[in-house]
């Protein structure tokens, strides 16, 4: 009895932590339709997180059960089971603005001058803070991704580059988290993806990553690619009506902030810039989310390293 009130206290809970974060926890499948790295020994050995999430394991797809986790997509090679976190992006954004400001930090909206480089930024920046706050800044946090291209020599400049996402977003919540790459029949740039949105009643649907590109109009063909690969893998079927249709809410177009050589976080230089000190963190590609709290965490060191110099 005990144990049954402290399961659906923890529920609660956690239920609260899903509504007000948009932030849960979610059994995840990850399928592969070909042979590459990653498969190697289809024993798991080449998949470079499986020490850093919880309930890893390789699925056994001769011996799998409905009830345990559903069936495999047809031509999968290896699939993995795994314990994933997933976010409802404006939920949880909005929940770290209120943060922010509960700690007492200052919001200010205004457009910052980039058309005279990094100096130019720094100047604009200084400029903007001592008019609204009447204070001095000690530090700039560069976040503006692909815009730093806007500012930057033209070396760093070339290294950043779009990637092209095209998502669905449909109504319900998906049971887990289900990824399908190197499908057959289709480009390597094109996946099939289901990300539940924890407390919104809401999931994502995708899609690609088509690197290079900048067009912003939503590809119908490849919106149908990709409801029709979710039906015939039954990736998702549980939000799929009588009818075998989802019900499509919007449908979104979006660029990965890459950059060659990865992201980056530091500072520049080894001195201050018109007596301010630029740390930067942008090109996490589509890591952003995953990266987020520990490219933070770097940003304070250097900034209370930069406090003793």
């Amino acid at each position: 009895m005990l144990n049954t009130a402290q399961a659906n206290l923890e529920k609660n809970e956690i239920d609260k932590i899903e509504t007000e974060m948009g932030i849960g926890f979610r059994p995840a499948r990850y399928y592969w339709g070909k042979d590459i790295a990653e498969t190697e020994g289809r024993d798991g050995r080449g998949i470079w997180f499986r020490d850093v999430v919880a309930k890893f394991g390789v699925m056994d797809l001769e011996e799998m059960t409905t009830n345990e986790v559903g069936k495999a997509p047809e031509t999968t090679v290896m699939g993995i089971r795994y314990k994933s976190i997933c976010f409802d992006p404006p939920k949880y954004l909005l929940y770290l603005f209120k943060m922010v400001q509960q700690l007492g930090v200052r919001v200010i909206k205004v457009s910052v001058d980039t058309t005279s480089g990094l100096s130019g930024v720094v100047k604009s920046c200084k400029a903007i803070l001592e008019k609204e706050v009447s204070d001095k800044a000690f530090a700039i946090v560069n976040c503006t991704g692909l815009a730093t291209r806007h500012f930057l020599g033209e070396g760093e400049a070339e290294k950043l580059f779009p990637i092209r996402g095209q998502t669905i977003l449909v109504k319900g919540e998906a049971e887990m988290t289900r990824t399908f790459i190197r499908l057959p029949d289709a480009p390597d740039t094109e996946m099939l993806y289901v990300v539940p949105r924890p407390g919104s009643g809401t999931t994502i649907l995708g899609g690609c990553k088509q690197v290079g590109s900048w067009s912003e109009e939503v590809d119908e063909e490849l919106n149908r690619r990709i409801l029709s690969g979710i039906r015939r893998f039954g990736l998702c079927n549980e939000l799929r009506g009588k009818d075998g249709e989802f019900k499509v809410l919007s449908y979104q177009v979006g660029f990965r902030p890459g950059r060659k050589g990865g992201p980056r976080v530091e500072i520049e230089g080894q001195e201050r810039l018109g007596g301010v000190w630029m740390v930067h963190n942008y090109g996490h590609s589509g890591a952003g989310y995953q990266n987020s709290v520990g490219c933070a965490e770097e940003v304070v060191r250097l900034l209370k390293s930069l406090n003793k110099v």
